[in-house]
């Protein structure tokens, strides 16, 4: 099994099954984000040839820029699936403090300040735990982090 660089496994996801009117708006949504996937993968073998050929200028931009943003807007679709399928009840934000503290940034803050977001970082996560929060609240924390171990991976691969 690959590590969990992304902190995945710190994330629970609870589901409830949805009716009526809710359940056919997910169903609509599922099938946008079918398409969405459908994008993305036909952005990501444009992305592939252009770096296969050696490629530069509007070819691979364009490619690499609709691989972003097919991928963002998947991931929006799953954030709502997400969200829609989640217990019913007031969603937990999670301040910039406890945000930086989340993705290792928040030495930058100074001791007192580090310390407070590091709390704040606590806090939330308790109240995450909690079965009345919404599993979507943790996605801004694990797309954070994915970003990050994505730049890491460049950043080593480089040289």
């Amino acid at each position: 099994m690959a590590a969990d660089r992304i902190g995945v496994l710190d994330y629970k996801v609870r589901a409830t099954p949805v009716g009526g009117a809710a359940q056919t708006r997910l169903l609509t949504r599922l099938s946008v984000m079918t398409s969405e996937v459908a994008r993305l993968q036909s952005a990501i073998a444009r992305l592939r040839h252009a770096v296969q050929a050696n490629q530069g200028g509007e070819p691979l931009v364009s490619a690499l820029m609709d691989s972003r943003n097919w991928a963002l807007s998947v991931l929006a679709s799953h954030s709502y699936a997400q969200e829609m399928l989640g217990p019913s009840g007031a969603t937990p934000h999670m301040g910039k403090t406890a945000a930086m503290a989340a993705r290792g940034d928040a030495r930058n803050l100074g001791p007192a300040g580090s310390m407070l977001a590091a709390r704040q970082l606590a806090d939330y996560r308790e109240a995450e735990r909690d079965s009345r929060v919404f599993p979507a609240v943790q996605l801004p924390a694990l797309s954070d982090a994915a970003v990050k171990v994505g730049i890491e991976d460049a950043t080593r691969d480089r040289g």
